[in-house]
């Protein structure tokens, strides 16, 4: 593979093969992926679900009614109106994204009732959960759970990725929406796994 066949995968920029395909190689030799069509998925997905590698960290700029669609009855109609957009606000302030995300997460995925947005989704295949993290944490040998926010990091995000693949066994590309699932760890949206089945199919047959 080289850095046009990655820019084709991952439908991104010259700009961005630059930065990324060096980290998607060195990924893919530390944790042993030498398949084309398992590469070819690891970049595709990785791409869609990061919009062309833009946003590398989960935010919660939801209006109310996305939230209670979004989250169902962990928001109350009340909750959710008082948290999601207001008038005029282009962006909602940090503190009621945390509030957001700790009603969202807290409590489940190993997190804390107050830990919903510390470890909130993040990566190139992004993971979300104190659970997921510490998974992460052993399989790369950083402390992401004591160092959250070094998930979004371009060069770890990437071993994350590759490490999960590798011992989550999502290979071949006769894998099904079930296991796109467990690739991306905890899809909470029906139409994120279906698309990034579409992105795995698109990318499959990338050139040797």
């Amino acid at each position: 593979m080289n850095e046009i066949d990655f820019m084709r995968a991952a439908n991104c920029s010259a700009a961005d093969g630059d930065t990324w395909f060096p980290l998607f190689v060195s990924a893919f030799e530390e944790f042993g992926i030498t398949d084309r069509l398992d590469r070819a998925m690891i970049i595709g997905l990785s791409s869609s679900e990061t919009d062309r590698f833009r946003k590398l960290s989960e935010t919660f700029n939801y209006s109310s009614g996305a939230l209670r669609r979004e989250f169902g009855t962990r928001f109350s109609p009340y909750q959710a109106a008082m948290l999601g957009f207001q008038m005029l606000e282009k962006e909602i302030p940090l503190e009621r994204q945390i509030a957001i995300a700790n009603l969202a997460y807290g409590g489940r995925m190993g997190n804390g009732a107050r830990e919903g947005y510390t470890y909130r989704a993040r990566g190139v295949l992004p993971i979300r959960g104190k659970k997921v993290y510490k998974e992460a944490s052993e399989l790369v040998g950083v402390d992401f759970v004591a160092a959250p926010d070094s998930v979004a990091d371009p060069r770890l995000a990437v071993r994350i990725a590759c490490a999960m693949f590798t011992a989550r066994s999502c290979s071949g590309i006769e894998a099904t929406i079930e296991v796109v699932e467990r690739l991306q760890l905890d899809p909470h949206d029906e139409k994120d796994t279906r698309r990034g089945l579409a992105v795995r199919r698109a990318r499959a047959e990338l050139p040797k």
